[in-house]
């Protein structure tokens, strides 16, 4: 069956066979004749398009394919040709870096921070020490004025003098001061120190500084805390704000950190302007024709006085002088302190004294105490059973004794005292309802206060000099103001003059200055008419009264009214013309104010 199949395709396909037998032979002699180049010339055109549908057909197939092969091709070329690889690569590297730094500065610096950073502060610090023991080890061979005075407040306030030295050569120079509107940004003034200090477009560094203010300080603000922004740096210099009422100093600073002292001078200046311009600089909008420019200039540029350095190396410092100094500043502490312990020694010998006198005399002396002054005299408290006891201790061995020393009789005695003088004080106080008080001063008694009127004075000295007659007594005692004028009216009227008026002034007065009495107000009339008539008029009297003392800030509570239908009792007898119109009055009297 098969040699019949042989037979039959050689029969159809005789042609297509004899080519394609033809073809092999052709290959054979080219493979066989070495020109395999034109073979793979005939076989890449092919080749090139099998691989490209491949690729697109199945493009992770031909990855995992390739992959082991070119990694390894790739590791043995890195091994074995780099430097021809650092060659063809680092111009591309270097040109992606700078483009990378160039666009995204912020990203770089965060991912070289940590590196960089450490090594730059290790760095910064170690030159910095190797700097303040230079410093230290330098001065330690010197000899000056200046020297000798940063040794003593190096070892005083316990700063390394190196510190010191680096504080005391640290300059801080103004260059610009801008002044500010606080709320618009706008710029009201700014001056220079001079030319190369001035700054391109101010009115638009002044918008930048017032939009970093107000974003800090509502930063802050949000996290709670109380604060405003004080100061930026930039490189070497900074930016000291200082901010009052509708402005604010923006102070542009070289050459170093500023000091307290600058920024309190800074501050100071700020006053000044708000003290001279400040309710124009609140409603400031761009004019300053208003303000006083050049006052404030003046006031201003104080601030860019110039500050010298201080030489290390002082030349003019005088070795001799510098030794006279520190030879000064040895003796005095000294001489001061032997005067200190010389007075010390003084005085424990004079107390030692003081008490081998009292043990020898057999003296038993409670609460003991001793005590020395600057003018050497002996101060002695306690308490003794007898009186002898204490007499004895009034003079000792010629030494100034101030004898505070009580017997027990004389304690009784004077809390027996105390009880008296109390009870006394209380009973005139609630009596004629006074503020009276008293002291006790070395066997004296004073007595301060005020109190009615003389009546009652009396009363007061008469009982306490018979009360206290072994003792002497010192008396400050006031009265009350005596309401001695009176307001007249005219006839079956109750209207007031005008010419009472500085009267009822004074009347008010009195009673606010004397809070603990208040004032009766008794209204009069004459003989004439019916006691009804007459009594209705001089309440009307009384009444007119009290509202012109009411408008006059007085309360109610501190007024009593009260009314006669006759003459006072000094005219009840008189008759005239004159006495009736002397009558048709209104009297002042004190009167204790009971309802306190």
């Amino acid at each position: 069956m098969s040699s019949d199949f042989q037979k039959l395709r050689r029969l159809i396909l005789q042609k297509e066979i004899d080519k394609l037998e033809d073809i092999i032979e052709r290959v054979k002699k080219l493979e066989n004749s070495h020109q395999k180049s034109i073979l793979i010339n005939n076989l890449s055109l092919l080749l090139s398009e099998i691989l490209k549908k491949n690729i697109e057909r199945d493009s992770n197939q031909i990855y995992k394919l390739l992959h082991p092969i070119i990694s390894k091709a790739l590791k043995s070329d890195l091994r074995d040709s780099k430097e021809e690889l650092i060659e063809l690569l680092s111009p591309l590297i270097s040109t992606s870096i700078k483009e990378q730094v160039h666009k995204q500065k912020e990203s770089v610096v965060d991912a070289l921070y940590p590196i960089m950073g450490n090594m730059i502060s290790k760095y910064v610090t170690n030159s910095f020490k190797h700097m303040i023991e230079e410093i230290n080890s330098k001065l330690q061979n010197s000899l000056s004025f200046s020297t000798i005075k940063r040794k003593l407040k190096s070892k005083i306030y316990k700063i390394p003098e190196a510190e010191l030295l680096l504080q005391e050569t640290t300059f801080a120079e103004v260059k610009t001061i801008f002044l500010i509107h606080k709320e618009s940004g706008l710029l009201i003034l700014d001056i220079h120190k001079s030319q190369d200090a001035v700054i391109n477009e101010p009115e638009m560094v002044a918008s930048m500084l017032s939009a970093i203010r107000s974003f800090v300080n509502e930063w802050i603000s949000n996290n709670n805390k109380m604060s405003e922004i004080s100061e930026i740096e930039y490189g070497t210099s900074s930016i000291v704000i200082e901010s009052a009422g509708s402005c604010y100093l923006a102070v542009v600073v070289d050459g170093g950190e500023p000091d307290f002292k600058l920024k309190e001078e800074i501050t100071d200046s700020l006053k000044e302007v708000i003290k001279i311009n400040g309710e124009e600089i609140a409603e400031f909008e761009g004019d300053s024709s208003n303000l006083n420019i050049s006052k404030i200039k003046k006031i201003l540029s104080k601030l860019f006085k110039e500050k010298k350095r201080r030489d290390i190396n002082n030349k003019n410092s005088s070795p001799i002088f510098a030794i006279l100094f520190f030879t000064i500043l040895i003796i005095i502490p000294t001489f001061w302190y032997g005067k200190i312990y010389y007075k010390k020694y003084i005085k424990e010998r004079r107390e030692e004294r003081v008490k081998d006198y009292i043990n020898k005399k057999g003296i038993k002396i409670y609460d003991f105490k001793i005590s020395t002054n600057k003018i050497g005299e002996v101060t002695i408290d306690g308490l003794v059973f007898d009186r002898s006891d204490k007499e004895i201790l009034n003079k000792i061995d010629n030494i100034k004794i101030i004898n505070r020393v009580v017997s027990l009789d004389e304690e009784f005695s004077q809390k027996y005292l105390k009880i008296e003088l109390e009870r006394t004080i209380n009973y005139f106080n609630q009596k004629y309802h006074s503020n009276l008080s008293y002291k006790f001063i070395k066997n004296q008694i004073y007595f301060k206060g005020k109190l009615i009127n003389e009546e009652a004075k009396e009363d007061f000295i008469i009982y306490t000099l018979m009360q206290f007659k072994e003792f002497k007594i010192n008396f400050n005692i006031e009265t009350l103001p005596k309401l001695e004028e009176k307001i007249y009216f005219k006839l079956s009227s109750d209207e007031i003059s005008e010419k009472y008026n500085l009267l009822l002034d004074k009347i008010a007065n009195y009673i606010k200055n004397n809070n603990n009495y208040i004032i009766k107000i008794i209204g009069y009339t004459d003989d004439k008419g019916s006691l009804s008539l007459n009594y209705e008029l001089s309440l009307k009297r009384a009444n007119s009264v009290k509202k012109e003392l009411l408008k006059r800030g007085i309360s109610e509570e501190r007024l009593k009214i009260d009314a006669l239908p006759i003459p006072p009792k000094e005219l009840l007898s008189r008759n005239g013309i004159e006495n009736k119109k002397l009558a048709r009055c209104v009297k002042f009297i004190w009167e204790i104010n009971k309802s306190d």
